[in-house]
């Protein structure tokens, strides 16, 4: 009986051997066709509506807002180490204050996919606060968690400057700068304090520029007006502590 179920097929035409298996390819695919396309519409369909939240928060904190960026809104990153970090970097949901002209503030989601293109890893993605103002004479310096950038002091090739007068904040957060007096006399204790009470926060600045965010996380349109704070706080005790001009 097997043998003549097996030679049946043997002798079959290829075209009815090949049918069903035809069928169950274009099953397969079909389905996953449906579920690529109901993942990508969930996805945009989520990301309109945090916009709209994000757009109604910036009106509400004194901020324009643009949806998608212009030109001059996918620079707002130079300066920036993101900048030159992965690919396919995108600039979306930009808040730019309505303010002094002493000060430029900006808003904006960064995101950016890590691995290669052929087998792509993930996407990075964070909410940035950058802040331009004439009166910031900064001394370049970088600041993050010990644990999310334990390796870019090598990258950078500066050695962590750390704090015998503040060992927590010393094994919380990794600073790097190429004038390490500049950035010891910059960091006072209300600004090592800062940190100290702050999560995860990252701060890069260098002269009348300074960029701050929480790596890999994007704001919340409920925290958007905490986060602000935030940037204004840490923006008001580096003019501070920063040295006066000769």
């Amino acid at each position: 009986m097997f043998s003549s179920i097996v030679f049946a097929l043997l002798n079959k035409p290829a075209a009815l051997v090949a049918r069903p298996l035809l069928a169950t390819t274009s099953s397969a695919f079909g389905f996953f066709a449906v579920l690529l396309a109901l993942l990508i519409g969930g996805a945009l369909y989520f990301q309109k509506k945090r916009s709209d939240k994000i757009e109604a928060a910036a009106r509400a904190l004194g901020f324009t807002f643009r949806r998608k960026a212009t030109k001059e809104d996918k620079a707002l990153i130079v300066g920036s180490h993101l900048a030159k970090a992965g690919y396919a970097r995108t600039v979306h949901n930009v808040l730019q204050l309505s303010g002094p002209a002493e000060l430029a503030m900006f808003l904006f989601d960064y995101s950016y996919a890590v691995g290669t293109i052929k087998y792509h890893d993930r996407t990075v993605g964070q909410t940035i606060i950058r802040m331009h103002s004439p009166l910031l004479r900064l001394p370049p310096f970088f600041i993050s968690p010990e644990t999310t950038f334990s390796k870019i002091g090598k990258v950078f090739g500066y050695s962590d400057i750390n704090f015998s007068e503040a060992p927590e904040f010393s094994r919380k957060y990794l600073l790097l700068g190429p004038d390490e007096a500049a950035v010891r006399q910059l960091f006072n204790s209300s600004i090592i304090q800062f940190f100290e009470q702050e999560r995860d926060l990252t701060v890069e600045a260098a002269g009348d520029l300074m960029f701050l965010y929480r790596y890999n996380k994007i704001v919340k349109a409920e925290e958007m007006g905490t986060f602000v704070e935030t940037g204004k706080r840490a923006l008001a005790l580096l003019l501070q502590a920063q040295p006066a001009v000769a």
